[in-house]
């Protein structure tokens, strides 16, 4: 495995990248030396066999993403704090990382595609054929499938499931060493369907990361999720043991453990102003203090057993 692979892979989750790379899209163009002083450039140059031009052509395209919510990896801060980028838990979540990305051969699934956007960008990363999206949403899936074949990436390989099953000619045959669900849970009609669908991507051992905003910091995803539907189900919002319930029911059901979770708040951008806006219609939020809380942005990592 590339040794900077890790480096890139949360990038590209975070929406963090180094503000060096804000400023390259700016200007528009990309010079030996700044590959020779980026490792992150260096890999996608190197490990593609790229020239300068090809380079370019690359950064260009994924500096330039009209797509409303998902931001293209061209996308960047212009600030980046410093213990975003190399703070406890990102060197811990890079370290996790490290240890799972081991073989040539490992395959990744990106759970709830959406637009297809994010899923390009993740299958780059990817050897051919070991990278797959689903999309469980007739009209979602037709745009992933209408971007796919417009942007012609051979190593993006795109599914729609059903919206009931899944089988396994869809590609849900247990095969996957890691599964990725995005900022997508939280569209879900239900939490449970989209958690059996990831279980059945993965293999055991296989690795769940999942990134969604929250609306508290003390919750999981998962815990969040639940308190939403119950919620619109007009069940108050103060049952944190009907939630703890729910929450370890599925993750028995779907054979899951609990890793870690790191928060990677703080962060503001075109993703964070859609998404909130989302979450708070869903929600039916429309408090000053509780738009705020949207702020906040957790990555979990879960591990099927």
């Amino acid at each position: 495995m590339k040794k900077y692979f890790p480096n890139l892979l949360f990038e590209i989750l975070t929406n963090e990248l180094p503000s060096r790379l804000q400023t390259y899209r700016l200007r528009g163009f990309l010079t030996d030396e700044h590959v020779a002083a980026d490792p992150f450039l260096q890999q996608i140059k190197y490990q593609r066999g790229w020239s300068l031009q090809e380079l370019n052509s690359w950064f260009t395209y994924h500096s330039s993403s009209d797509d409303g919510c998902i931001p293209s990896i061209g996308w960047a801060l212009e600030d980046v704090p410093q213990d975003m980028v190399f703070g406890p838990p990102v060197v811990t979540f890079k370290k996790l990382l490290q240890q799972h990305l081991t073989t040539p051969t490992f395959r990744a699934a990106d759970f709830g595609a959406g637009t297809a956007m994010r899923s390009i960008q993740l299958a780059a990363m990817f050897p051919k054929g070991m990278f797959t999206a689903f999309e469980p949403a007739p009209d979602m899936f037709l745009i992933a499938n209408t971007n796919q074949q417009q942007k012609s990436t051979p190593n993006h390989s795109l599914h729609q499931l059903t919206a009931d099953k899944a089988s396994k000619t869809e590609g849900l045959d247990g095969s996957f060493d890691f599964a990725f669900s995005i900022c997508c849970a939280h569209f879900s009609n239900s939490i449970r369907k989209h958690f059996i669908g990831i279980r059945q991507c993965l293999k055991p051992g296989g690795i769940l990361i999942l990134r969604e905003f929250m609306l508290d910091s003390s919750l999981s995803v998962l815990q969040q999720r639940f308190l939403a539907e119950f919620c619109c189900r007009g069940v108050s919002m103060r049952h944190p043991p009907m939630v703890e319930s729910e929450y370890c029911k599925l993750l028995k059901e779907c054979s899951l453990t609990f890793l870690s979770s790191f928060d990677v708040s703080g962060v503001t951008g075109r993703d964070y102003e859609a998404f909130r806006r989302e979450l708070a219609l869903e929600l039916q939020i429309s408090d000053n203090d509780s738009l705020a809380a949207l702020a906040i942005k957790k990555i979990t990592l879960f591990q099927a057993t």
